[in-house]
Formats: C-alpha cells, structure tokens, sequence
C-alpha cells in the first residue's frame, strides 16, 4: 500500500497538471512544484503533519521561520502557493490566521510615462494593437487578456473572468471609445484565420479563445509565452519608429493604464473595480501613489526648509564633508 507521502506527491503532481491545463508558463509550473515539494520536505524533516487537510497553525508558523536554499525566507509568495494548494485540498488555515506582511512598497515596480504609452500604442499593429488596448486602456491582466472569449464582447461592455486557480471573479468593464474598432478588427482578423484554417482541413477545431493563431492545418490559441512575443516584436518596432528603447511587459501596460486612470481624475473607487482589486489600499499600492505622495511630501519639505530664516556658517577652505570628517578626527 503506498504511504500517505507517496499520496502526497502524487497530489501535487496532480495540482501541477491542472494549474498546466490552465496555460500557466512552464517557469511557474517549475516554481509552484519546487515551492510545494520543498514545503512538505521541510515540515516532513521537522516531523510535523505533512497532510494538507491537516495542516495547522504549527506547521504554517514553522515554515514562516524557515530558510531555503541557505538564504531564501519563506516569504509571502511561497506562502501564497502553498496555502493554494491547501485550499485546494479544502483546508483554508492560512486564509484563517489571516497574516499581516509588511507593507508592500513596490519599489521595483515600473510605469510607462503616459506619452510613452501612447506612442507604442500609436505603433502597434494587428493583433499588437488589441493586446495592448485591452492591457492598457482596459488595465487587464495578461492571464485575463488569454481566458477572453468573442462572447465575452457584449453592447458597450466586456465581462473578464480575474486571474486565480480556478479563475478568479468576474467582473465587467465598460468600453474605451476606442474598443470597438480595435477588437472589430481583430475579429475579422479572427474569421480570415478560421476560414483560411477549414480551406486546409474542413474539420478543423476552432479554440474559443479570443487569440487565435493558424499553424499548419492547427488553428490553436495563444499562450503567455506568445502573447509576450508579440509584444517584444512592439518593443523592437517601437524602437525602430522612435530611435530609442522602451522597456515594457503586459504588467507594465496595465499599472500604466491604472496611473493615467489616476492622473485623467477618475475616482481611487471606479479604478479598484476596473483593475479587480478588493481593496483600494491594494489599488494605492499598486499604482505608485504611496511613492508619489512621499515624493510630494520630500519636495514640500525642501520648500519649507528653504523658506527658513537662521544664523548660516560659512566654512572657508573645505569641504562640508571633509570639515565634518576632520572635526570627527579631531574629537
């Protein structure tokens, strides 16, 4: 009979194939399966449970505390894996403990300037000029970009199924002035495809995905990798057109689209719900706008300050620093 780890494992494997059938990349395949392999490795060498519907506040605080690969912390994102993988298996502790992270920052995160944005938006083609206008105008996700359908395409609004295991929320968008036209062309574009791919094989099977592409006799929808080579080929365009290199992904795209939400005048309310967020502390974080108000308050205060009146020393001869430097040396 085999053990409850060999179950263990084949259960993963299981979850892995399922997050596969929902077209997530093959890195985030390999993270997700090295991140909940080493998970129950850690909590099987420490002799704790290893069995996801019996996971508790133990094992989770064990694993908060622990290192791999000698420097890599347990952080949020592993955390955010395993305690999916739980869900899945029906135990909801880490939604249950509910823990706090430190505030989220983002400083690494990356906007394009607004007249950026709409430069390569003015320069893509075809299918680039749709993709875009839903990341950008419509500041969808790449996963919800992929799960679009033709039907999904309704009056003056769009229903967009949120990112997730098993996909999220819906929610719906109004259009853009410009949505219209720009998916009306793809879909005729849609339909040259389909009906050039039943020339070749009159049975042939047509996704339901929105992006389609005719390879040989196939017709078969894109994936993330293909969505990003379409807009490395804007990348380099754009570079072409404009002499100088843009650096940019889907993300970017969409947290671009969220800040000249902001900067347009809509309200921090109305830009929560076309991003998808619960909250708009989240929506704050995402956008920037924690560091645009620090910037702001950096700026007023260097007014303040100029605007001071004191006795100012002037120090002959050197430097501020070096005269610093040697009153430290000389004390």
């Amino acid at each position: 009979m085999p053990s409850s780890y060999w179950l263990l494992q084949q259960r993963i494997g299981e979850y892995v194939e399922l997050l596969r059938k929902e077209k997530r990349s093959p890195r985030t395949l390999k993270s997700y399966d090295d991140v909940l392999r080493q998970s129950f490795a850690a909590l099987k060498d420490a002799g704790l449970e290893t069995s996801p519907k019996k996971i508790g506040k133990r094992e989770i605080d064990y694993l908060r505390e622990t290192n791999f690969k000698g420097s890599e912390v347990y952080n949020r994102w592993r955390l955010s894996i395993f305690g999916t993988f739980l869900k899945w298996c029906g135990n909801n502790i880490v939604e249950t403990m509910r823990i706090g992270w430190p505030n989220d920052m983002r400083i690494n995160a990356n906007w394009l300037e607004p007249e950026e944005a709409m430069a390569i938006n003015q320069v893509a083609e075809g299918i680039e000029r749709a993709v875009v206008h839903l990341e950008l105008f419509l500041c969808m996700r790449r996963v919800e970009v992929l799960r679009l359908r033709p039907g999904d395409f309704k009056g003056d609004r769009v229903s967009v199924l949120g990112k997730g295991r098993q996909g999220g929320k819906w929610r719906t968008i109004r259009y853009h002035p410009e949505t219209r036209e720009v998916i009306g062309i793809w879909l005729l574009e849609r339909q040259r495809l389909i009906a050039e791919a039943k020339k070749r094989d009159p049975k042939v099977e047509v996704p339901d995905a929105l992006f389609i592409n005719l390879h040989g006799k196939r017709l078969k929808a894109y994936g993330m990798t293909g969505i990003d080579c379409i807009l490395k080929r804007l990348k380099n365009r754009s570079q072409t057109v404009y002499g100088r290199a843009f650096d940019f992904s889907n993300h970017t795209l969409r947290r671009t689209g969220g800040r000249m939400l902001w900067k347009a005048g809509v309200d921090l309310e109305v830009i929560k719900e076309i991003l998808g967020h619960e909250d708009t502390k989240m929506t704050v974080r995402y956008l920037g706008l924690n560091l645009d108000d620090q910037s702001e308050a950096m700026t007023k205060l260097v007014q303040y300050q100029n605007s001071l009146v004191f006795p100012k020393k002037e120090i002959s001869g050197t430097s501020q620093m070096k005269w610093w430097a040697q009153r430290d040396l000389d004390s």
